[in-house]
């Protein structure tokens, strides 16, 4: 399957920025403004938070996609299964080049 250029350049940059701050949840694949509010709401702000999430749940596609969907139904928003797709391939390619 092909991955989107937000998906790549999550995946081959550091969780931080050039100032060396942490990244916003946003950064991350198939997280657009809506998801990351209410990902913010619930105490994920930064890609780092949801990253420790993914790793947690085993990195297990299942496992995270189900939970992932569960936080988006609690502040009612909807967000596809090809967006939750992406988030699960951007933290898994990061993983997989960086752990």
């Amino acid at each position: 399957m092909s991955t989107s250029k937000k998906e790549d350049d999550f995946i081959r940059e550091p969780l931080k920025n050039d100032k060396g701050e942490y990244k916003d949840v946003e950064t991350v694949g198939g997280i657009g403004p809506k998801a990351a509010d209410a990902l913010k709401k619930r105490g994920f702000s930064k890609a780092f938070h949801l990253l420790g999430q993914f790793m947690l749940l085993n990195m297990d596609q299942e496992m995270f996609s189900e939970w992932l969907k569960e936080q988006m139904k609690e502040e009612k928003v909807e967000l596809q299964d090809r967006y939750v797709q992406s988030c699960f391939r951007s933290l898994k390619g990061w993983c997989d080049n960086n752990v």
